[in-house]
């Protein structure tokens, strides 16, 4: 039986990934850090490979010790303390893992994982698309983009996509979270912004049902600057932020949730007092320098257009049903109240 490898599998999108591969009972291999929480994976009858991405000795034995059929390259930093840890793992860690994939003598297909941040935020509300030119505000992006160049200098050598998700939702995701308990726990729900903004969203079962349709019938990449074998992978409706912060109250049992425009000035304030923590305790926060770029950028929509006439792929789950899962979820493990 033919291995499938998935890197970051012990993260929100890699344990939804595993367990829906081996529900259709493919052999799955893990790549691990000998540091990572896999009492999951092993739940799932996974077989665990120790290394790095960022190592590339060790990644390169655990490539050659699984042979892998398909790659999934989920493993990558969404905050860091400093802009070098970014790169190193989301565009070095990219090149050090396609570098052990293309030593096997049968390639394998790769999907790399990427995000909506490297587009950058829409201008005059018009959704983006996978032919407009990437314009990255944040590091983050930008390390991402940094990634998914380097899967052009592969792509003669084996077959690779690129998908981009916007904000994703569902069990295990504590980002999301965090919203949801500043609802629950103080009836606040803050908009980074004095105007309207709204954002694309995905539910992680959907993301997942993307990934596994485009390794299997997806476009590879080519030409990036026209979006050759990059895809969006989000439903199609995209919702103001003040009304999801209403639909997240209604999905806790609230009537309603008081929203608050918080200026940019406060949001920056905000990132500077949790960078100093920060420097404190070793360990970055979520809303820092970084998030702090694009929560006052405006708008972030996609369209997942693409993905659907060339794959056939459709989301399946609305918003309503996305965050009732999530509320269920976090109530069942004691997340929430």
């Amino acid at each position: 039986m033919s291995t499938t490898l998935i890197t970051g599998a012990s993260g929100f999108i890699g344990h939804h990934l595993v367990a829906a591969l081996r529900t259709q009972g493919k052999r799955v291999t893990c790549l691990v850090r000998t540091t990572s929480n896999a009492e999951r994976l092993n739940e799932l009858g996974c077989e665990l490979v120790f290394g790095d991405v960022t190592h590339a000795d060790s990644l390169a034995s655990a490539i050659r010790a699984s042979r892998p059929k398909c790659i999934y390259h989920l493993a990558g930093l969404t905050k860091a303390r400093r802009k070098q840890q970014l790169f190193e793992v989301n565009e070095q860690g990219c090149r050090n893992l396609l570098t052990a994939a293309a030593t096997l003598s049968s390639p394998p297909t790769v999907v790399f994982v990427s995000t909506l941040a490297v587009a950058g935020p829409v201008a005059n509300g018009h959704a983006k698309r996978e032919t407009d030119a990437p314009a990255p505000v944040s590091l983050y992006g930008k390390s991402k983009l940094a990634g998914e160049k380097i899967t052009a200098e592969f792509s003669k050598q084996f077959p690779i996509s690129v998908v981009r998700p916007p904000i994703v939702m569902g069990p295990h995701d504590r980002d999301c979270l965090e919203i949801f308990q500043s609802i629950s726990n103080i009836g606040v729900h803050p908009i980074p912004s004095r105007t309207n903004i709204s954002v694309s969203w995905i539910h992680v079962e959907d993301l997942v049902r993307a990934l596994i349709c485009v390794a299997k019938k997806g476009q590879r990449v080519g030409d990036l600057s026209v979006g050759e074998g990059v895809y969006f992978a989000a439903e199609d409706e995209v919702i103001d932020y003040g009304e999801l912060g209403q639909m997240m109250a209604r999905a806790l049992g609230k009537k309603s949730v008081r929203t608050i425009r918080v200026p940019a000035v406060a949001i920056w304030t905000l990132a500077a007092i949790n960078e100093s923590i920060s420097l404190v305790n070793g360990r970055p926060h979520i809303m820092n320098f970084d998030k702090a770029r694009e929560a006052t950028a405006g708008s972030w929509i996609c369209t997942g257009n693409k993905l659907a006439a060339e794959t056939g792929f459709r989301c399946n789950l609305s918003l309503r049903e996305a965050l009732d899962s999530s509320v269920r979820w976090y109530r069942q493990v004691g997340w929430l109240r």
